[in-house]
């Protein structure tokens, strides 16, 4: 009898040596957290009730940390179903769960928190997606789904761009729309303040990119591209009709943007302290601009000391505007939900713009280009900044006529420029001489100016702008 049972005993631990360790060791387990239910079984996590999944670390206090029972199992979760009623996720809350293979989110679970599935390396699909509007910050970073495409497009809206280095972006053709904070990963590394570090030897130009968008797209979405300091160069295709609200706002380092003659609507505080914005040219005559669509905010460190240079500190300059001092941020006062935690009205924003509204000046040279008696010409009004009819482009000296004496006197312009960094022409000349719109003259611009006094001396009838389009 000893003899069979040994025998027993040793198949036994043969055929169990031969299992995967996660079917050896599987867990099944079920529990309460903070209004939900949950259970644990074959490896699948499901999470079910009404509300939120609480991820809370205490920060900044550290008294109220809360963090889900399920998380000592999160090497052994290969996959999680969200049924309905579940709404969200807390920031971090099921990052690096090294075994997660596949999701499935419920409708109404409308974002993707800040690193809510970063580090989970085997993720390779959610099933779901079609309700998200919203993916914050590193959501899906370290996944084997950004991994094996950057870009996670649904239904033809880009969503989510995993590029966490600065790099020159190129969006894939059939991309329809570019979706809230698509670009958002990008937003600290392209941020100057990063260049703290003294043995960082990069200067602020290695932080420079460009966006290249394909002609397939139609809708830019709010905050698309907010706060990426550094995107020097961003197309607007000729399909777009829609500007979201706040789209770029903060992109100081954009100094010229051309809006297609299908642009409907642009929305409140879409190119709001665009700094270097100098050149906004709107072929439309009827495209709609909401509330401070142009428009820069001072320096308000400055203003500030000058009103009370005795007295003032950040503290004070909070307390001023009415910001919650733990949050203060000299350029980031817009209530941008970055972190997917609903909490995210520090103050209440029409009041701020309120506030701040006779801080707020016109880059000095800068100049809407559009057409006569247009909605382009009433915003140039609107914000304080000078406006171009389209049809005085290239026209250097004032005489009606584009030919050859415009293209020499931008040549001697820019020679001049080259020399001693002033050109020595008027704001409104220097906007005239800019014929394809690139935020700077040059001899590319006189080029374009021989060619056009060539075509209309064989008959052309079409503007300078609209022969330079053609082509």
């Amino acid at each position: 009898m000893k003899k069979q049972l040994t025998a027993a005993l040793t198949a036994f631990l043969l055929c169990a040596n031969t299992l995967p360790l996660g079917a050896w060791a599987a867990t099944n387990t079920s529990g309460e957290y903070e209004g939900l239910h949950w259970s644990l079984a074959d490896g699948v996590l499901t999470i079910g009730g009404e509300g939120r999944i609480v991820y809370d670390t205490g920060f900044p206090d550290g008294d109220s940390a809360k963090y889900p029972d399920w998380g000592q199992y999160a090497d052994e979760i290969t996959g999680i179903i969200i049924e309905q009623g579940v709404t969200g996720a807390d920031a971090d809350c099921f990052r690096e769960y090294s075994a997660l293979e596949s999701v499935i989110l419920p409708e109404g679970f409308a974002s993707l928190s800040a690193r809510v599935f970063q580090d989970c390396p085997k993720l390779r699909e959610i099933e779901g997606l079609e309700h998200v509007t919203q993916f914050h910050q590193h959501c899906l970073n370290g996944t084997a789904m950004t991994a094996e495409n950057p870009f996670v497009i649904v239904g033809g809206r880009l969503q989510y761009c995993d590029y966490t280095e600065v790099t020159d972006i190129v969006v894939p053709d059939g991309v329809t729309s570019i979706g809230a904070n698509a670009f958002g990963n990008l937003m600290e590394e392209s941020s100057e303040s990063i260049l703290t570090d003294p043995f960082d030897k990069r200067t602020v130009e290695d932080l420079y990119f460009t966006i290249t968008l394909p002609d397939s797209v139609e809708i830019i979405d709010d905050y698309a591209f907010a706060n990426l300091t550094t995107l020097t160069s961003v197309n607007i295709p000729e399909a777009v009709t829609t500007i979201g609200a706040y789209a770029f706002l903060d992109c100081v380092r954009l100094d010229a943007l051309t809006l297609g003659q299908n642009v409907q609507s642009v929305g409140d505080y879409a190119f709001f302290n665009c700094k270097e914005l100098d050149t906004l040219t709107v072929l439309s005559g009827d495209t709609r601009f909401g509330t401070m669509a142009y428009g820069t905010l001072c320096d308000m460190v400055g203003c500030l000391m000058e009103a009370n240079p005795d007295n003032f500190t950040a503290e004070y300059m909070a307390e001023y505007l009415e910001f919650d001092p733990y949050f203060y941020d000299a350029v980031a006062y817009y209530n941008v939900d970055w972190f997917g935690t609903g909490d995210y009205l520090w103050f209440d924003q029409y009041l701020m713009m309120e506030k701040i509204s006779h801080h707020l000046y016109t880059t000095p040279d800068a100049f809407v280009r559009g057409i006569a008696n247009s909605s382009a010409k009433s915003l140039a009004y609107d914000t304080g900044v000078g406006f171009l009819e389209l049809e005085q482009l290239g026209d250097c000296n004032g005489d009606t006529a584009v030919n050859s004496s415009d293209a020499a006197i931008l040549l001697y312009a820019a020679a001049q420029e080259g020399v001693t960094g002033e050109s020595g022409c008027s704001a409104l000349q220097e906007c005239a001489m800019d014929v394809d719109g690139s935020g700077t003259m040059n001899a590319v611009d006189a080029a374009w100016m021989l060619k056009y006094a060539a075509y209309k001396g064989s008959g052309g009838t079409m503007g300078l702008y609209g022969y330079v389009n053609s082509l």
